[in-house]
Parts: C-alpha cells; sequence; structure tokens
C-alpha cells in the first residue's frame, strides 16, 4: 500500500490523508491539481478555490478507487469542482445552470410534452433539488471520471421520468 497522499495544493491545509497505489505520480497529482485549480479560477474568478472542502472532496473521490493510476487521464478535475460547488452555494447552482441549463431545460419540454399536466417549473425545482440539495444529493454520484454533461443528461432524464410518474 501506498504512503499517505499530502493535500492537494501546494500550501497543506486539510488534515485527512488517503492512501494511493504506488504507482500514482504524487507529483503529476499535485501538478494537475494546481493546473485544474487555475484554470477553474480563470473561468469562475469568485469561486472558492481555496476552499479545503474541494481538496477533501477530490481525496473522498479518490480514495478506493480501483485502477487509479490508469483512471487518472480521464478525471476532470473542473467538473468535480462545479459539482461540489453547486452543492455549496447557490453561485455554484449559477455555474452549473449556465453551463448545463439549455441541456436540462430540453430534457425538461421532453418530458413536459409526454406529461403535460406536469409544469416545466415545477420539475425543473425539483430536479435541482434531486440534485444538488439534502443530506445525500445525486451530484454526489458523479465520479469525476468522464463528462459531467453526459452524467447530467442520464441523471436528469431519469429524474424528471421517475418525477412525472409519481405525478
Amino acid at each position: 500500500m501506498g504512503s499517505p497522499i499530502q493535500p492537494l495544493r501546494r500550501v497543506p491545509r486539510a488534515t485527512g490523508a488517503i492512501s494511493l497505489p504506488l504507482s500514482i505520480d504524487r507529483g503529476l497529482l499535485a501538478a494537475e491539481f494546481d493546473r485544474a485549480l487555475g484554470e477553474i479560477e480563470a473561468r469562475w474568478p469568485d469561486a472558492p478555490i481555496l476552499d479545503d472542502g474541494f481538496a477533501d472532496y477530490v481525496r473522498a473521490h479518490l480514495d478506493g478507487q480501483r485502477d487509479l493510476a490508469e483512471r487518472m487521464p480521464r478525471l476532470h478535475l473542473d467538473e468535480l469542482f462545479l459539482v461540489w460547488w453547486a452543492m455549496r452555494s447557490p453561485s455554484g447552482v449559477a455555474a452549473f445552470l449556465e453551463i448545463y441549463g439549455h441541456d436540462l431545460a430540453k430534457a425538461i419540454a421532453c418530458v413536459s410534452s409526454r406529461f403535460p399536466h406536469i409544469d416545466a417549473s415545477t420539475l425543473l425545482q425539483r430536479l435541482m433539488a434531486e440534485l444538488f440539495d439534502g443530506e445525500d444529493p445525486r451530484a454526489t454520484e458523479f465520479s469525476g471520471f468522464g463528462s459531467l454533461g453526459a452524467w447530467v443528461d442520464v441523471v436528469a432524464t431519469q429524474t424528471l421520468l421517475d418525477v412525472a410518474h409519481s405525478t
């Protein structure tokens, strides 16, 4: 088993540690994290990138991942950040909707056309609550490995149809 990894930023702040396989280059992982934080800061200047909660969230997602060394190139830290931020802040939800709002609107329109007795705003409200609210929001299921857009399409369709069938 590998030795515990240091926090995923240059200035150690968080206290948690995880075990990573020896095949993981910790320097490369730290460099990738710093690169992603730079992109996140450039894209969303007011985003809370220095919050230790995000480093903890990433560590939790990496802990226990099988074949982590092979999967690392598919890790989308910027999308994982967006999900984490949206679960914690209205400004994160706004950033999420700025990117995925059009796709969600199309999914809602599709479901609304099949279930005209359900108001589109009700569908959006229920979907956003399912994704980001409560003790166990559905967004925690997004692993960061793969496209957030594809994941959102699948989860939105499933959630909207569940809401429509239950109403």
